[in-house]
């Protein structure tokens, strides 16, 4: 039959998930390209600590990776390797700025407490890794924010990608593809402001970055690994910095989105 309709060996419930993907024309109906004529810029910051070394070996190198998220000052935060949020934002005064969630398989997400008020957050088992490189299950982690002045809603998620390093973990990267666009399509909204970024440990040419990029457009992708770390959303990006490494081995990335 037709590839999209093949039926995988789901790890994460260890059964055969027949369920097919979304349909690319009802997935891009349902979040929507909105037309609009005032747009908002949300600062966006991606960064994967590397927290075994930069925290467990290094002690947090004296807050390195706090001095440089408040350097940046994003609106919303998506950490990844993060193993306890609030040991980042625990230095420079950031736990006073910024709300937290902690998610499962060191995922993290923070935004600025004055500016956005949190709607829904939600978490889910996409992948696990292969046997080669075991470390567990991997998840995506998400928030629903409505911005407290212009009401305009953002959907955020975060994800840290399965082992090796392009196979998409146990199942394989058209089927860990496939469970991130279900997770957003159950969860999103229409007219939220979608952004799905992380350390997906998938390439440009692995499988799950091309079935993701089938329902998303990638506006940027890191150099990291020859680019494992990816943001994916149909907002325009106005602008795109690299903040560095601060400690870690990926770089910190500030997209400016337009909302």
């Amino acid at each position: 039959g037709d590839e999209n309709e093949e039926a995988f060996y789901d790890f994460s419930t260890k059964s055969v998930c027949s369920e097919a993907p979304v349909g690319i024309q009802e997935f891009e109906q349902h979040i929507g390209i909105r037309m609009q004529n005032s747009w908002d810029k949300v600062k966006v910051l991606t960064y994967n600590l590397h927290w075994w070394s930069l925290y467990g070996i290094r002690g947090g190198n004296r807050a390195s990776a706090g001095r440089l998220i408040k350097g940046a000052l994003p609106d919303i935060m998506g950490l990844q390797e993060c193993d306890d949020v609030s040991r980042v934002l625990g230095t420079h005064g950031l736990s006073l700025l910024y709300t937290a969630v902690q998610g499962p398989g060191a995922l993290a997400i923070a935004f600025k407490t004055i500016e956005w008020e949190i709607l829904g957050e939600g978490s889910e088992v996409v992948a696990v890794d292969e046997e080669e490189q075991f470390d567990g299950s991997r998840s995506v982690l998400w928030v629903r924010l409505a911005h407290r002045k212009s009401g305009k809603v953002a959907f955020f998620m975060n994800h840290f990608g399965p082992l090796r390093i392009n196979s998409g973990g146990k199942s394989g990267g058209r089927a860990t593809a496939i469970k991130i666009v279900h997770a957003i399509h159950r969860n999103v909204q229409p007219r939220d402001g979608m952004i799905l970024l992380g350390t997906f440990n998938a390439q440009v040419n692995s499988r799950t970055v091309r079935q993701l990029e089938r329902y998303l457009p990638k506006v940027w992708t890191g150099q990291v690994y020859d680019g494992i770390d990816h943001c994916f959303s149909p907002l325009p990006v106005d602008s795109v910095q690299n903040l560095g490494k601060a400690g870690s081995d990926h770089d910190a990335m500030v997209l400016n989105f337009m909302l």
